[in-house]
Order: structure tokens, then C-alpha cells, then sequence
């Protein structure tokens, strides 16, 4: 057993390990909670004793029963995306990745972040001969991320050797725990499944180019795991080893601004797959005759006598001190700078901006470099000298190459390109011209609007409606009191007049349902096959209206203990579901919601702008749709269109285009010469109708169940972070343009 996460991890077996040496593991078990040079020692050891018994005994025994019945083993360990992260669970990523067929990793939020974790499983599998490596990811990105920021998230993990991925999520229904499950969502509820296919396209040639190379890399770093180790204390987490990390992070930014290419050496590997040959340092696979050692205190036994006979180029950003955690001398002597390997950079990149990245690669499919802008919101100057001429730029979505025309480019937010060497390729001119064409389009059409009812009354039995509060809070009040038996719940919504409306809500064993009195009849939804809808048209009013249901409520035991008692994990939670609960429900219908939340029936159309939320459209999900004119004189004609969506369908003269993973694309099979009728129809998502609606932050980079629910934060009133403000994001586009590029 390994205790871990929010506690410091411990594990019983750790003394009979200790207690092979005759150390008595007791002694020592202060220094994990306080810092100090006299506890250096026994945290290495202890520390270094739980990541291998957690690989030995753990993901060893598992990859050795999957080889014994015909399965490979993939996965990913808790938490690879920084240094001290690492020590809520095993203490050590890398070393697991030697016992797993597919080596993986998980990536959270919709920010490119540093190039640690692809980095580490990417230098693993290059080492140990591993094909493929897998990456769970896109969760906790949100219901608004884009799918060219998912597009970027990936690319990022790719260009660093992942080639198979495993989207978060794909739900069957959304009912419940679906909506909120760390969500964006893959299925055809997420409004651009048509773009999906053209994603996953890409991404399957992406990673068959990525699978079929091998890493190109200049230098050998020495991960600095073991320093973590020294000083690590869970009470204090990141500022108790801040220094080692902060350093780390700058030495990974001042190599990516001048491109130099780099595996991660982790001294568990360099224990069992390491040697010197020929006076270069090798490592599984893969040899190396750079190695830098980072500002790290600490080394193990075997990587000192490692680079002691190591005769390649040798640079030393710190010095070592002690050797397994004891204070000696360490006779290791640099024989090159960090401002000497930065110069010899074989690719002549440089980005000062720190925004892009570049990677490369070479196989039987050819040598490529990958280059990537990491910022979401932040252009990217990249120069890579000597680059035109040699190097072709490769479209994976037309499998298309054109030359590459300047060594100096600039990428957009999120942008990236493919070079592939192309010896001698021809710079093709072109006159580029763009005209903002915005004024050309109006908005002719939209799908059906919605209103959000997320406050509720409840009544337990037949006792009277209590106050009104958010479905959550009335949900989790439940919860907390283990209340079984029938109750009421009544929503109100106000109309300005009576208008055609449909009531959408999830499926449940419902008692009884009516609006203003008036019994209803469900029917299953076109939206998910765990949603049903009523027609309410003919029992609304002008003024107030109300929704009342009743259900019989309960919960099974473990509900109670897995969200509320202190020994429950979050394991536990993670494999939590409900027998009954209540969840928001909604109108919809053509009506444009007005202050207060008042619905008015929609008599005109919104202007084209991309902050429709302020049009009284704050929860919309559907499609819109825009037409104008367009005059076309031949050549390359390419709409960009400057806002947010998920997707855009482009038609014109009977032909059609779908631009998902861009915001921009090539409309000229579109077009015939002279006057064009265009129609555009853009794809929300579904953040404005689920959420999350009431965090404190409008739109969180993370997004997890808690930022919907604040689960276990509502039994002393609203949580700190809930505000009773609705907040909805951008949809739509504020500029349309038409660039057009003759030879």
C-alpha cells in the first residue's frame, strides 16, 4: 500500500526495506516534515526506496502478468508536468516508463505549459526502444476550448514524441456527472463532430510521421529528480524546493529560445541501461556526446562514476555536493559552458519571445523540424537561419508542401509548422493582398436560444417550498442529511409574454411534472438519449411562471461516506455516482433573454459580433449563421474569420468546406470569378449552456467537477469562490478577411 496525494506519501513497506541496511525507518521520519541539510540523506534514501518499490512493485508486476496473457501495458503516474508534482505519487515518472509496452502520460487544462512531460516520456521511449507513447488528454481544458487549441495542445505532445492519443471524454450521455466530468467532449453533442473526423486525420498522420522517425537531439541532461528529494516537504510542496525548480524551468526556457535539441537522462535508467563507450555517454539506444548536469546538489553513486569516465563535452550549471544524499567531494570538472553548447545549436533557431519551440526528427520518411508557438493569445518571431531553400513547409490536413520563403516568420497564437528538408526547393512569389470584407455579411439565420434554471426550491414530503438556492446547494443539502423519501422541486421562470417554448430536462422517474399546473408529457431528445423535452407552449403566461416535479429521493450508502467522511479518497469519489439527483434544466426556443432573465420573443436578428452573450443570447449552443458577397478574381483566396467557434461550415456555388482546426481556410474551390453569394454557418460550444456558470474566475484554464458544483464546499453557506453572477464567453466573429495571392 502507498499512501499519496494530499498526504506525504508513506508506505509500510519502506521499513522492512530500511531495515535490510539495520536502519530503523523511525528515526528518521521527522526530516519529511521538516527542512534541513541533516535530513538530506534519509530523504534520498526513503524517498528513492518508495520510487522503486512503487515501479518494482507496482507497475512491474502488472507489466509481467499483461506479458504473460497476451496484453500490453500503458498508463500514466501522477504528476509529470513538474518536478515537485512528481512527489505526490511515485516520486519519479520516468522510471516507470521502462515496465509499461506503451509508455504514457496525462495532459490537464488548455495551456501548452512546459515541455517537461512530453519531454520526459519522449527521451524514455527513444532510450528504451519504445514505439509508441500514448497521451491522455484535453481534460479539465473546458466546454470553450477550441479545436485548434486542442489541435496546438497536441501538437506540442506530438513534435515531442507522442504519437497515440487518448481523448478526454467521450461520453455516451451527458446526463448527471456527465456535464461536468472534466469535460471538453468528443461526442456529437460537442457541436463540431464533423471537424472531428479532420482532427483525428491529422493527428493519425501526425503520429504514423512521429512513429516513423527517430528524435534528433544535440545534448543529454541530467534530471534533476534526485534534488527534488533532498529538500521535499509535502506541507510546503513547491517552496520547499522552488530553487531547484525554478532553475530547472529557466535552463529548459534559455534552451528553447535558441532551438537546442535535448533528451532527459534519469539516474535510475542511467543505473541500469548506462555505460561510456568510446568516452561517449550512452543510455540505452541512445548515446551522448553533450551532457549537461543542472543545478542540482546531489547525485547518485553510479552517474558519478558514470561521468567520471565520461570524456565528451561536459557542462555544470551547479556543484555538486553530495553523492546519495552525504556530503563529499564531487570530482567532476567542466570542460565546455552552457554559452558554448547554445552557440553550437545545429539548427540556427532562435526565438527570443521564448513563445516558440523546435523540435526534430529524421527517418526513412525524411528529416523535419517541428516548430511551435506555445501561446494560446501571443504571437511568435521565429528565425531558423539558412532554412529557405532547404526546407518545405508540409500541410498534413492537403498533405501539400510549399517551399519555405524566408528564414524569418511569424507564428499566430497556437500556431505551428512542419519543415521538411527539401534540398534546392523553388520560393515560389506571390502578391498577397487582404480586405477586411466584415460590412459584406449579416447574420440570416440561428438556431433556437436557451435559458439556464439553475436555482431551485425544494420541499421534503409535504412540508412547504424552502428557500430558493442553487441546484447544487439544494443537491448537496440532500446529500449531506442522507434524505430518503419523495420531494418537490420547483423552478421559476418569467416571460415578458406567452411565447412557444420547450421545457428540456434530464431523464428521471419522475412522480409528477407541470408548469403552472398543467401536466406534461415528455418526449425523447434529438440532444442526448438521456434528456427529454415538453412542448410548454400552451401552458406559460406572460409574468412569473413555475416547473414543479416530484421524485422519490435516495442514495446508496457509500454516497454519504465517499463525499463527506476525511478517510475517503479521491479514488473513491472518482468512481461516485448517484441514484437520484437534481440538475439544472432549460427552455428553449426563438426568444432573446433580457436583464433579469426575462425571455421576450426574438423579433430581429443579432449583428455579426463575437460577444453574442450580450445580444441575450448567454446561454446559446447551436449554430449561426452569416451571408454576404464576395468578389473573386482567381488565384488563392483564404477566409479568416477573427472570433470564437468550434466549427465553421464555408459554402458557396454549391460547394462546401469545413474549417475546424483553424480560423482560417481556402475558400478558392469555392469561388467562381467574379460576384459570390458566401454562407458561413459558425458552431458554438457548449460552455454558455453548461458551464461552468458561477466560479469566481469567468473562464478558468482548469476546469474540473468542482468548478460547476463546489462539491463539500456548501454545507456553511456559498462557497468562497461562488459568485451568484452568470458568466458566459464569446461566441461568434467581430472581423471577417479575404486574402487573396496571385503569382
Amino acid at each position: 500500500m502507498l499512501i499519496v496525494w494530499r498526504g506525504t506519501p508513506y508506505t509500510p513497506v519502506a521499513a522492512a526495506e530500511f531495515s535490510k541496511d539495520g536502519a530503523d525507518i523511525r528515526d528518521g521520519l521527522i526530516w519529511l516534515f521538516v527542512r534541513g541539510e541533516g535530513g538530506y540523506a534519509f530523504r534520498e534514501k526513503y524517498f528513492s526506496t518508495l520510487n522503486r518499490l512503487y515501479v518494482e512493485n507496482f507497475y512491474k508486476k502488472v507489466y509481467d502478468w499483461c506479458h504473460a496473457h497476451g496484453c500490453r501495458l500503458t498508463g500514466h503516474s501522477v504528476e509529470e508536468s513538474c518536478l515537485y508534482t512528481q512527489m505526490w505519487g511515485g516520486a519519479a515518472v520516468m522510471p516507470s516508463y521502462e515496465f509499461e509496452d506503451i509508455p504514457g502520460i496525462d495532459w490537464l487544462g488548455r495551456d501548452c505549459g512546459t515541455e517537461l512531460a512530453p519531454r520526459q516520456v519522449g527521451s524514455a521511449a527513444a532510450q528504451l526502444g519504445k514505439k509508441f507513447v500514448l497521451t491522455e488528454t484535453f481534460g479539465c481544458s473546458g466546454y470553450d476550448v477550441t479545436p485548434k487549441e486542442l489541435k496546438s495542445l497536441a501538437e506540442y505532445q506530438y513534435f515531442n514524441g507522442v504519437n497515440k492519443m487518448c481523448q478526454h471524454l467521450y461520453p455516451y450521455s451527458m446526463a448527471g456527472q456527465g456535464k461536468t466530468d472534466h469535460p471538453p467532449v468528443f461526442s456529437p453533442q460537442a457541436n463540431w463532430f464533423e471537424g472531428f473526423r479532420a482532427f483525428n486525420t491529422y493527428f493519425t498522420r501526425l503520429g504514423c510521421l512521429v512513429g516513423e522517425t527517430q528524435d534528433v537531439y544535440e545534448v543529454g541532461i541530467l534530471h534533476p529528480m534526485r534534488d527534488i528529494w533532498l529538500g521535499y516537504v509535502r506541507s510546503e510542496d513547491y517552496e520547499s524546493v522552488r530553487e531547484t525548480e525554478d532553475a530547472f524551468r529557466e535552463l529548459l526556457l534559455r534552451l528553447r529560445k535558441r532551438g537546442v535539441t535535448f533528451h532527459l537522462l534519469d539516474e535510475r535508467l542511467l543505473e541500469r541501461y548506462g555505460s561510456v563507450e568510446d568516452g561517449k555517454l550512452r543510455c540505452g539506444n541512445c548515446v551522448y556526446d553533450t551532457v549537461i548536469v543542472p543545478k542540482m546538489r546531489t547525485l547518485a553513486p553510479a552517474t558519478l562514476a558514470l561521468l567520471q569516465t565520461f570524456t565528451g563535452k561536459l557542462c555544470m550549471l551547479g556543484e555538486p555536493c553530495f553523492v546519495g544524499g552525504v556530503r563529499q567531494a564531487v570530482p567532476l570538472r567542466p570542460n565546455t559552458t552552457f554559452e558554448a553548447i547554445l552557440a553550437a545549436a545545429r539548427f540556427g533557431f532562435s526565438c527570443e519571445d521564448g513563445n516558440s519551440v523546435l523540435t526534430a526528427r529524421r527517418g526513412e520518411p525524411g528529416e523535419f523540424l517541428f516548430v511551435k508557438n506555445l501561446s494560446r493569445t501571443e504571437e511568435s518571431r521565429v528565425r531558423i537561419a539558412g532554412a529557405a531553400g532547404r526546407y518545405a513547409v508540409l500541410d498534413l490536413e492537403k498533405m501539400e508542401e510549399q517551399p519555405l520563403s524566408e528564414e524569418e516568420f511569424l507564428l499566430g497564437s497556437s500556431e505551428s509548422r512542419i519543415l521538411v528538408r527539401r534540398e534546392g526547393v523553388a520560393s515560389a512569389v506571390q502578391k498577397e493582398t487582404a480586405q477586411d470584407v466584415t460590412a459584406a455579411f449579416r447574420v440570416t439565420g440561428m438556431t433556437e436560444n436557451y435559458l439556464v434554471l439553475d436555482h431551485v426550491q425544494i420541499a421534503r414530503g409535504d412540508a412547504p417550498f424552502g428557500e430558493k438556492m442553487p441546484v447544487s446547494a439544494a443537491f448537496e443539502s440532500l446529500l449531506r442529511e442522507d434524505y430518503k423519501g419523495v420531494i418537490r422541486v420547483r423552478q421559476a421562470f418569467t416571460l415578458q409574454e406567452a411565447m412557444p417554448l420547450t421545457l428540456v430536462m434530464e431523464r428521471a422517474k419522475l412522480l409528477a411534472a407541470s408548469v403552472n399546473g398543467r401536466p406534461l408529457q415528455f418526449t425523447d431528445s434529438r440532444f442526448d438519449v438521456n434528456f427529454a423535452e415538453a412542448d410548454v407552449s400552451a401552458a406559460v403566461r406572460a409574468g412569473e411562471n413555475e416547473f414543479v416535479y416530484s421524485l422519490q429521493f435516495w442514495q446508496h450508502e457509500g454516497v454519504r461516506f465517499a463525499l463527506f467522511d476525511p478517510l475517503a479518497t479521491e479514488s473513491l469519489r472518482n468512481c461516485l455516482y448517484y441514484d437520484t439527483s437534481i440538475e439544472p434544466v432549460y427552455l428553449k426556443g426563438c426568444f432573446v433573454v433580457g436583464e433579469g432573465h426575462v425571455l421576450a420573443p426574438r423579433r430581429t436578428l443579432p449583428p455579426v459580433t463575437d460577444r453574442l452573450f450580450e445580444e441575450g443570447y448567454p446561454f446559446f449552443k447551436g449554430a449561426l449563421t452569416l451571408e454576404g458577397e464576395l468578389w473573386y478574381g482567381g488565384g488563392r483566396a483564404e477566409l479568416a474569420l477573427f472570433g470564437r467557434f468550434m466549427e465553421a461550415e464555408i459554402s458557396a456555388n454549391g460547394q462546401r468546406c469545413v474549417i475546424a482546426l483553424d480560423t482560417k481556410g481556402d475558400i478558392s474551390s469555392l469561388l467562381r470569378e467574379g460576384k459570390n453569394t458566401v454562407r458561413i454557418v459558425l458552431h458554438a460550444s457548449l460552455r454558455n449552456l453548461f458551464g461552468p456558470h458561477h466560479y469566481c474566475i469567468p473562464e478558468p484554464v482548469g476546469v474540473s467537477p468542482y468548478n460547476f458544483v463546489f462539491r463539500g464546499q456548501w454545507g456553511g453557506g456559498a462557497p468562497a469562490d461562488y459568485t451568484e453572477e452568470y458568466h458566459s464567453v464569446p461566441f461568434g466573429v467581430h472581423a471577417i478577411v479575404l486574402k487573396s495571392a496571385q503569382k
